[in-house]
């Protein structure tokens, strides 16, 4: 699928300002065709598929770091090569998509990264 191949395959989720009207104007459809796409493909809204695939893409990186509360400097780069403008937005997001926290994660053995 064409939204497939752009999101995932060209890695568009690691974008800040991607969003809906971006990959409409992208695919040649209206915003609203987006939006259908991803709930009939993915079973979310937009913004959830888009959280997802950026957390998912996160865990390898925080499994590299030796992520404290101390050290806010590697979660900030972390958040951004993830598409997050701060380490707030990508903390509820990634709470929201792991039902855990970034810390309790690291802490857990870091999901088997």
């Amino acid at each position: 699928h064409k939204l497939a191949d752009i999101v995932e395959g060209e890695k568009a989720f690691l974008n800040p300002d991607l969003s809906v009207f971006i990959l409409a104007e992208r695919l040649h459809v209206s915003q609203d065709e987006v939006v259908d796409a991803v709930h009939r493909l993915h079973g979310t809204s937009f913004k959830k598929y888009i959280d997802s695939l950026r957390i998912e893409y996160s865990l390898p990186l925080l499994a590299e770091i030796n992520y404290n509360y101390d050290n806010t400097e590697d979660l900030m780069q972390v958040a951004h090569k993830c598409g997050y403008l701060d380490t707030s937005t990508f903390e509820h997001c990634f709470n929201e998509v792991m039902q855990l926290s970034v810390k309790q994660w690291c802490a857990v053995g870091r999901g088997g990264y």
